[in-house]
């Protein structure tokens, strides 16, 4: 499943970032009100969004990935904001973000 999800683009409102490396992990709200988690461990960068509108990223968790893709090689486990927003951009908008860092 490295293709981006066939969904109106995800608008998130907030981020923040819960590891740094092994994996690299960040979670936030979009301004629909559910919970998204995102991971980067073993090469693969994974998305996950709750179903419904929730404060609890184990619901997004939960849910299952709405998008995986191998974008690096099998023992990484470090990813930059930039390049996060880079592999997410044809499916996540974040302008509402800034810069990250």
């Amino acid at each position: 499943m490295d293709e981006a999800p066939a969904v109106k683009p995800l608008v998130a409102a907030t981020c923040a970032r819960t590891c740094y490396a092994c994996p690299s992990q960040w979670e936030g709200r979009l301004v629909d009100g559910r919970a998204y988690y995102l991971r980067y461990r073993w090469g693969w960068l994974q998305v996950y969004v709750a179903r419904h509108s929730s404060d609890d990223v184990d619901q997004a968790i939960d849910a299952g990935p709405i998008y995986e893709a191998a974008i690096g090689h099998g023992l990484n486990g470090y990813l930059a904001d930039h390049e996060m927003r880079i592999h997410t951009a044809p499916f996540m908008d974040w302008a509402r973000i800034g810069s990250g860092e």
